[in-house]
């Protein structure tokens, strides 16, 4: 189904759709297809994004240790032989595992809602927007689209890196590749939203950026336990795998923000990875707000001479959550740059782990870098541990890092007294402050006031 909405084209996966392919281009129609279930629109050669979705099963999964279960979902949704060997590799992997972790124990489905926007010199009109809608039944696939995907999934976050990783790939539910063609330049945001109303979801991103083009994805999660499709129940109320996997070639530019805004009751697991050929430029801005419990994970590879990885990063942690960051730029080429900035806010009695990591390896030589850490702990009880790190193995480079949490004091707070402005306010001010500035280095401005909000909503919830 596609709906239009103010400004934006949004693609909304229907309940209906068991397994949908959406395959998206900018400008003038060239093929649509349709074929094994797989549905796909096509238009020109700029911006490709191909989903594949579950969006209904016949009934519930439940006990999902079980192979045959597991075999029962990847039928349902459709899956091709390519990632159905995945999907069993890994779980005949985890298995084997010593590791505890926790597995759900039922599998609905979450509602993945795309959202993509690319405003070209050809307008979106409702009329040609229904008109791609009615064509979506004919054509065919390009091979080499599939071919692409498969040579990229799951090659930098490999599921045997980890069980968490291995957890997500058995129980995957949505996965989405979106491929730029070369020389491409996107003057608006590319918008994609994810909300999972369910008790699990497993969702993956691949993305491949050709040579010398540049655009910005703005990406949101929702975790909806309020949701008329929730059915919370047991310990993995709301757990949330997300996975991103990035390719930039030479002379690529990408900036990526994700927010991620899940209930306060989630359990969150991200893991993001990227590798930038020479030339290009990746520049990550990650907002950390929602979640009981946060496992968010990135790591940047500089690969080519010249590339440059920034990172960006904002988190606020309140009552008793606990998040648990880490961020780790990796040279491997001459000449690189980028830098990774952290900044966070503590209250109550939440607990905010930062590994911050630079490694230089021996291809890096002239690569200039640095870390900062930057943390406000709000109460007494609230706890933070900044790790920042380097790991030099040539010479001829500039690096460094620094770390620093602050406290805000009863006398700090009575200062704001005395001049008339509340406890509530005051600490209200200094999140705001403290975080609220950083958010001008992302280059959307509807992009900062999305996070400045998801700030103030944080605030003023209990």
């Amino acid at each position: 189904m596609i709906t239009r909405r103010s400004k934006k084209i949004q693609l909304s996966l229907s309940h209906d759709d068991n397994y949908t392919l959406l395959s998206y281009f900018v400008t003038s129609l060239q093929y649509v297809f349709q074929p094994l279930n797989l549905v796909s629109i096509a238009v020109s050669l700029e911006l490709f994004i191909f989903s594949y979705t579950s969006q209904s099963l016949s009934g519930r999964l439940r006990h999902m240790q079980s192979q045959h279960n597991v075999q029962r979902l990847s039928e349902s949704l459709y899956e091709t032989t390519f990632l159905r060997k995945r999907r069993m590799e890994a779980y005949e992997a985890l298995m084997k595992t010593d590791t505890k972790i926790s597995l759900p124990t039922s599998l609905p489905i979450a509602r993945g809602e795309g959202c993509a926007t690319a405003i070209s010199s050809r307008p979106f009109g409702e009329k040609w927007i229904q008109a791609i809608a009615g064509e979506m039944q004919r054509g065919e696939m390009a091979q080499e689209d599939v071919d692409l995907f498969e040579q990229r999934f799951s090659t930098l976050l490999e599921p045997s890196s980890s069980p968490e990783l291995l957890r997500h790939y058995a129980f995957l539910t949505h996965t989405h590749f979106i491929a730029v063609a070369p020389n491409q330049t996107f003057r608006h945001p590319v918008q994609i939203t994810f909300t999972n109303t369910h008790e699990w979801a497993a969702t993956h991103i691949v993305i491949v950026v050709g040579k010398g083009s540049s655009l910005t994805i703005v990406e949101e999660l929702y975790n909806d336990q309020g949701g008329e499709n929730s059915e919370p129940s047991g310990d993995n109320r709301g757990m949330w795998s997300h996975c991103i996997e990035v390719f930039l070639e030479d002379g690529a530019e990408l900036t990526y923000l994700s927010a991620q805004r899940a209930d306060a009751g989630a359990q969150v697991c991200i893991h993001q990875r990227s590798s930038v050929a020479a030339d290009a430029h990746m520049h990550w801005h990650n907002v950390t707000l929602g979640g009981e419990t946060v496992h968010h994970n990135l790591v940047s590879d500089v690969k080519g001479a010249h590339g440059e990885s920034s990172m960006d990063w904002i988190f606020y942690a309140k009552n008793s959550e606990k998040q648990h960051i880490s961020a780790r730029n990796i040279f491997h080429a001459k000449e690189g740059r980028g830098e990774i900035t952290i900044k966070g806010v503590t209250e109550g009695k939440a607990h905010a782990i930062c590994n911050g990591m630079i490694d230089i390896e021996l291809g890096g030589g002239g690569t200039d870098t640095y870390l900062t850490e930057d943390v406000l702990m709000l109460d007494s009880g609230a706890k933070v541990d900044a790790i920042p790190g380097l790991e030099i193995k040539t010479n001829d480079v500039k690096a460094s890092h620094s770390a620093t949490v602050s406290k805000v004091t009863a006398a700090d707070l009575f200062y704001f007294a005395s001049r008339g402005i509340a406890e509530h306010e005051a600490r209200q001010m200094y999140v705001l402050g403290f975080l609220g500035e950083f958010t001008r280095g992302i280059p959307s401005l509807e992009a900062q006031e999305l996070v400045l909000q998801g700030l103030e909503e944080k605030y003023r919830r209990a």
